[in-house]
């Protein structure tokens, strides 16, 4: 996910908490990149697949995150976006080696950076769909990440990844939810973010 909302929010993927209680019945911790443990709670979400809904906030409930505020944009066609995430389970160590995560309990001293996943917006629709150009396809460990392009602006949320094979190969792409769309955006107004 990725904290917005001055601190205060996490966006991430729905379709995480679809077997929850419910919101303001779903509690738990998160780790951020720098080991540090949060409280949580669901705060509001958004999923049916038939249409393309896929979203998460979990409100923080400890004092706010100190963050660089996360501008948002429309995300365009052709554009390159980058995915930050922890693709099957592995991250970046402290020493630059690629390492596999470690427990939520050895998570203070020894965090692991998020990996990089490049790709090339094909199409928009009620899902950003993009085909992965540098690094792995990831199977599982992206979902809830952020979909950045290149100024570092959020453009949506990673929730799935389909694999097309045929004689020639595989075939990957990915899909996130766009975060603004050309109509308005009720989930920024929940945690009064503006874009």
């Amino acid at each position: 996910g990725v904290i917005v909302g001055g601190g205060r929010f996490v966006l991430t993927a729905g379709h995480l908490f679809r077997d929850r209680p419910g919101v303001g019945d779903s509690h738990g911790k998160i780790v951020l990149t720098t080991g540090q443990l949060i409280d949580v709670d669901l705060y509001h979400m958004e999923y049916d697949s038939s249409k393309g809904m896929d979203l998460a906030i979990l409100k923080i409930e400890t004092a706010p995150v100190s963050v660089p505020p996360v501008e948002m944009a429309e995300a365009r066609v052709g554009q390159t976006v980058f995915t930050l995430g922890y693709i099957e389970s592995f991250g970046l160590g402290r020493d630059g080696t690629i390492q596999e995560n470690m427990p939520i309990s050895d998570t203070a001293n020894n965090y692991l950076e998020p990996l990089v996943q490049v790709g090339r917006i094909q199409s928009i629709s009620e899902r950003i769909v993009i085909k992965p150009v540098v690094g792995c396809a990831a199977l599982v460990g992206l979902s809830g990440a952020p979909v950045l392009d290149e100024g570092g602006r959020l453009v949506g949320i990673f929730v799935d990844l389909n694999r097309r094979r045929d004689r020639e190969g595989e075939e990957y792409t990915m899909h996130a939810v766009p975060v603004i769309t050309g109509r308005e955006v009720p989930v920024l107004s929940l945690i009064g973010q503006q874009h």
